[in-house]
C-alpha cells in the first residue's frame, strides 16, 4: 500500500471509494479538472489517497485554517475519510490519518476538527483523536 497525494488520473477510482461515503455527483472533464486543480494548487488543503494495485482504495482530506485567535494559530480540519468496503480492516484508514496528521502537524496546526457519524469515532479514536464534552457540530446547507 503506498499512500500519496491525490492525482488528476485517479478519477474513476478516487470518485467510487468516495461514493462509499455520501453523493459524489456528477464529474464531466471540465468539473473534475476545475475541482481537482483548485484542492491540489491550495496549499494548506491536501487530498491523500491509498493505492492498492494502482487503485485508490482510501482516501482523507484535510485543510489549514489561518485564525486571528491566539496570535494567528491555525487549525486543521479533517474530513471525508473513507475506506473501500472490500480494504476495511488493514489498518488503511490509520496510515491515511497518520499522513494527514504529519500535513496538519508541518503546517503549524494547534489543533485538528472533523465531524463524523456515530459508529466511526473509533477510527479517529486510534489515531488520537478524542470526542470533547463542551463541544457540539453545527451545521447549516445552502443547497
Amino acid at each position: 500500500m503506498e499512500i500519496r497525494r491525490l492525482e488528476f488520473s485517479d478519477k474513476v477510482s478516487f470518485l467510487s471509494v468516495l461514493s462509499h461515503l455520501t453523493e459524489v455527483g456528477t464529474y464531466n472533464t471540465s468539473t473534475w479538472e476545475t475541482v481537482f486543480y483548485s484542492v491540489s494548487n491550495n496549499p494548506l488543503q491536501r487530498c491523500l489517497v491509498a493505492i492498492v494495485n494502482k487503485e485508490v482504495v482510501g482516501t482523507v482530506s484535510g485543510i489549514v485554517q489561518q485564525r486571528f485567535i491566539g496570535g494567528g494559530k491555525r487549525t486543521g480540519w479533517v474530513e471525508d475519510m473513507v475506506v473501500h468496503p472490500n480494504h476495511r480492516g488493514k489498518g488503511i484508514s490509520k496510515s491515511l490519518m497518520e499522513a494527514i496528521n504529519e500535513f496538519f502537524k508541518k503546517h503549524a496546526c494547534t489543533k485538528v476538527l472533523g465531524a463524523c457519524e456515530f459508529g466511526m469515532q473509533d477510527i479517529y479514536k486510534s489515531s488520537g483523536y478524542k470526542r470533547p464534552k463542551e463541544e457540539i457540530l453545527i451545521r447549516k446547507d445552502f443547497a
